[in-house]
């Protein structure tokens, strides 16, 4: 007789992408950004589930943003994709596939309004 034995596999929890949107809202607020914005976009477009929208007051600001939104995802093992725009920057795009944070030097994100662009995203 073949004896048997049960394993059970421990499995991480996936982040969700509206948990990581959420997450990255939380780590935006943490570093005094401000008019923050959740598009759903996953209706619209295949590009993301969500977009992360933030201001900062200076380039520096907008840069401290992005950094330390990539340092505490790692900490949490969600690696950046790609990024754009680092180093005296006026505008920063982290892409975490289904969630992709901009980040903007408030000036720039009102020249280029991405809310208007993608106008029949669902706002949250």
């Amino acid at each position: 007789m073949k004896k048997t034995t049960l394993r059970r596999t421990v499995r991480k929890k996936r982040t969700s992408s509206r948990e990581l949107a959420n997450l990255c809202v939380k780590m935006a607020e943490e570093r005094k950004s401000f008019d923050i914005t959740i598009m759903k976009v996953k209706d619209i477009s295949s590009i993301a589930d969500y977009f992360v929208i933030c201001s900062g007051r200076s380039e520096k600001h907008v840069d401290a943003i992005g950094d330390f939104i990539e340092k505490e995802l790692k900490d949490r093992n969600i690696v950046c994709i790609r990024s754009e725009g680092i180093g005296s920057s006026r505008w920063v795009v982290k892409d975490y596939g289904d969630v992709i944070v901009h980040i903007f030097y408030h000036e720039i994100r009102q020249r280029y309004s991405l809310e208007r662009l993608w106008g029949d995203a669902e706002f949250l």
